[in-house]
């Protein structure tokens, strides 16, 4: 109940305060795309920015304090600067990065109450297509080094398959959180991946997820101006 009361409060306080320029920009490789967030990153200053794209190439992401395993470098691969563990894109998934000022009015005092807000939003947008999410599955091999084998009260589920991940980091101007929605289904692309990697491919949503509808949703909670580039 508490969360609902914060969620109402962030919504009443988003569209109060808040312009949201939305980028769409979607790069060739995954150094490219994370190099595309570093660079907002960088340069935002007190208006807050989301960036949502199409991944393009089969590619892996993995946390700035973490190394990409050598039987994986043969992919596309980049770190990202943001925590977490390794994550597995695939094309048609959806990314969405946030970049919040921490002096903004709305924002709480702890970023988890922000990625639950965020979480939220993803969740009204899933069911409302009729995509129910559920509770994390629990796992006896949880490792912290692969985002899909690892439970998360900030992102979400679905058939015990991760279909929202969210990854975050706190700067000292900006709070920075990387978000995938996983609509591609990864087991396609298993014979590019060695065998102890299969059980970590997300099945994809099980209907086709666009952009303009998620952007849509988005714009319902947020008021947003639309920046084609970069």
């Amino acid at each position: 109940m508490r969360h609902k009361k914060l969620d109402k409060k962030l919504k009443e306080l988003l569209n109060t305060f808040m312009q949201v320029k939305i980028v769409s920009d979607p790069q060739d490789s995954a150094q490219k795309n994370m190099a595309i967030d570093k660079k907002l990153l960088n340069e935002t200053t007190n208006i807050p920015i989301i960036r949502l794209y199409y991944w393009k190439t089969l590619s892996l992401t993995q946390a700035f304090n973490k190394k990409i395993p050598p039987n994986l470098q043969h992919l596309d691969y980049s770190l990202r600067p943001t925590g977490g563990g390794m994550v597995i894109h695939a094309p048609t998934d959806i990314l969405i990065t946030f970049i919040l000022p921490t002096n903004t009015p709305y924002l709480p005092k702890k970023t988890k109450h922000t990625l639950i807000h965020i979480k939220n939003i993803f969740k009204e947008f899933l069911d409302k297509r009729s995509l129910p999410t559920t509770p994390p599955a629990h796992s006896t091999q949880t490792t912290i080094h692969l985002c899909q084998n690892y439970p998360s009260p900030f992102e979400l589920y679905q058939k015990q398959k991760k279909c929202l991940a969210l990854a975050a980091r706190l700067f000292r101007k900006n709070i920075l959180i990387q978000s995938i929605l996983h609509c591609s289904n990864q087991l396609k692309y298993k014979d590019q991946l060695p065998n102890e990697y299969h059980p970590l491919l997300s099945p994809g949503l099980p209907q086709a997820t666009c952009i303009q509808q998620l952007k849509y949703h988005l714009k319902k909670h947020l008021p947003i101006t639309d920046t084609p580039h970069v």
